[in-house]
């Protein structure tokens, strides 16, 4: 636009006209331009004639007149513009929050943040518990709880709270009606409005609660699922609102506007809630998953009950101690809490393929099987009446060839004769026994098994027969444990079943490890382990600290019948020297030690 000049009579007039264009950061709008072309270039000189002075002045007040009306959109177009920014980044962080309670803390700071307020409150709708669904009176079933709650200018203690949903509340109002509720303040709220203001907290804390904004929060489909309160839109921040005079001069009534934004920021919020919600509700189903898992494990082999559990509880609380270590090889090495939750599943789950192997290997706690015991038991008898009748049939050849001689001598050299061979049997049945248990096989029970093998017997039929047959010698002869080389390969098959099941499961990409983290767990750095003979290059390191915690708690389970529970101390030598020969990592080893993750597992 042109400068208008005016003449000396003018010159206040014009000075006001500058201050208010200096005060006012001015944009020129296209559609002014047409009104203010009519005042471009008129240039009034000492003695304007008063046409020209009235023109120029008519013309100055349409531009000042437009100047402020221009002045008063750029403000709106730029809060409008700054609030859809912020919208469209709360938004984004709505998306992206997953835990449910950090999501209500988030909409609950942003709502204050983009209408100015001092405090507010969130609502959310809930079943009531133990009451059945009744589609034909849908609240009834419901309740609503008093979920967050923030206050700038005064501090309180806050407790969760359940509350029945009626239009006597203010919230309960907006959920019922589905609509907002805008008050200039609470205290001068008609007697005739179905809803009143309660003022215990007011009262408590010293505050003053004037202006509110409350509307229900709906998803995209119209479904209320709670209730969004502010509190207090404040002219400006930083003075706390503890009296009526201080609320009287800062706090201002909610606009159209506010509610606006408010309502889309709810929209927004009550999808991301349904989100948070369903993610959790698949959460809880996932881990309902994981424990219904580790129960069909141990009802099959309930000997080792618990195990898992105790091995998700080291392997994370490992894992953790590593986070804190800030220098060596596992300095750079952080788990996030999604990776130390793939750990913990993995530790669950790392011996579900025991389904696939059969329940009395599972479960084997001697070298015999108690029906293979009973056998030899009974056999060993068999073996002792054969005696017994063998010794009869000689004290009856002695009778029957010197009839009439004493022979009380003769029997007695027979009868010894019984007691030695009856006592060899025995004998040999309680190295049966002792060789039987899963501890290491001692040098003289060895050696005695292999007279007991070596020994034969006729049976009733005169047949010859061996006190023991080889596979049963071969089986009482295993060095350590109770397992033979064939059942060890089918117990050690569990892991490669276990990999085959978890690969079936449809992982989320960041779950997407679990299935090989397990597969490797009984591998060893040197490649001793099982069931892929895997080096340390190819070994994760989730998979070398589930491991150690599986070897350990393994050793000092008192749940096993096929041995007695480890001291942990000795446990941890057995670990150290694993550590020396190569196998086991020496670092995490390390942390297990320095961190006493060995303790942590209540």
């Amino acid at each position: 636009f042109s400068v208008i000049v005016f003449g000396p009579d003018l010159v206040n007039l014009q000075e006001e006209l500058e201050l208010v264009s200096q005060q006012s950061a001015l944009i020129y709008w296209p559609q002014l331009t047409e009104i203010a072309s009519e005042a471009a270039d008129i240039t009034l000189h000492s003695e304007p004639t008063p046409e020209n002075l009235d023109k120029a002045l008519v013309s100055s007040l349409k531009i000042l007149s437009l100047k402020e009306r221009a002045v008063q959109l750029q403000t709106k177009a730029a809060v409008s513009e700054t609030r859809n920014h912020q919208l469209s980044q709360i938004g984004i962080a709505l998306m992206t929050e997953k835990n449910v309670n950090n999501l209500l803390a988030l909409i609950l700071a942003k709502a204050m943040d983009i209408t100015g307020s001092d405090a507010g409150c969130l609502y959310l709708i809930e079943a009531k518990p133990n009451i059945a669904e009744n589609p034909q009176d849908w609240w009834e079933n419901k309740q609503m709880r008093f979920k967050l709650t923030k206050n700038n200018s005064v501090s309180f203690g806050f407790a969760e709270s359940v509350m029945p949903i009626n239009r006597s509340s203010i919230s309960g109002h907006a959920i019922l009606t589905g609509q907002p509720v805008i008050i200039d303040d609470v205290y001068q709220i008609p007697a005739n409005e179905e809803y009143h203001h309660n003022p215990a907290f007011d009262k408590a804390s010293g505050y003053r609660t004037k202006s509110m904004l409350t509307l229900p929060m709906k998803n995209n489909q119209g479904q209320i699922l709670g209730a969004l309160q502010l509190i207090n839109k404040c002219r400006y921040s930083g003075e706390a609102i503890v009296s009526e005079e201080i609320a009287m001069l800062q706090v201002v009534t909610y606009t159209e506007e506010d509610l606006s934004f408010s309502f889309a920021l709810g929209s927004q919020a009550s999808i991301a809630i349904l989100n948070a919600q369903h993610e959790q509700d698949i959460q809880n189903l996932f881990e309902g998953f994981i424990r219904a898992s580790v129960t069909a494990i141990e009802s099959r082999d309930p000997t080792t009950s618990g195990h898992s559990n105790r091995v998700g509880v080291y392997c994370v609380n490992l894992g953790e101690c590593i986070n804190r270590v800030s220098a060596g090889p596992l300095g750079s090495q952080k788990f996030t809490v999604t990776q130390l939750r793939e750990l913990r599943y993995a530790a669950l789950l790392h011996d579900f393929g025991k389904i696939g192997v059969r329940e009395h290997i599972l479960t084997k706690a001697k070298k015999l099987f108690p029906d293979e015991l009973d056998r030899i038991y009974q056999r060993f008898e068999v073996i002792k009446r054969t005696i017994n009748v063998d010794i009869l049939g000689k004290k009856l050849a002695i009778a029957l060839d010197k009839p009439g001689v004493d022979l009380s001598i003769a029997f007695e050299n027979i009868m010894e004769e019984e007691r030695v061979r009856l006592e060899e049997v025995d004998d040999f049945f309680e190295s049966v026994l002792k060789a039987n248990e899963p501890t290491p096989l001692p040098q003289d029970v060895h050696q005695t098994l292999v007279r007991v093998a070596q020994a034969s017997y006729h049976d009733l039929k005169g047949i010859q027969l061996d006190y023991l047959t080889p596979e049963e010698l071969a089986k009482l002869s295993i060095g350590k444990g109770s397992l033979s080389q064939q059942e060890r390969i089918e117990i050690e098959s569990h892991v490669s079943h276990t990999y085959k099941f978890l690969s079936k499961i449809p992982w989320t990409s960041d779950l997407r490890q679990v299935p090989e983290i397990a597969h490797a767990h009984h591998e060893k750095l040197d490649g001793s382990g099982y069931p892929r003979r895997l080096d340390a290059t190819l070994i994760p390191i989730p998979s070398r600290i589930m491991t150690i915690c599986d070897i350990y708690d393994a050793l000092t389970a008192s749940d096993r019948p096929y041995k007695k529970a480890m001291p942990s101390e000795r446990a941890l030598q057995i670990l150290e020297m694993e550590v020396k020969e190569g196998k086991l990592d020496t670092d995490i080893f390390k942390i297990f030690i320095e961190g006493k993750v060995y303790s942590l597992s209540s």
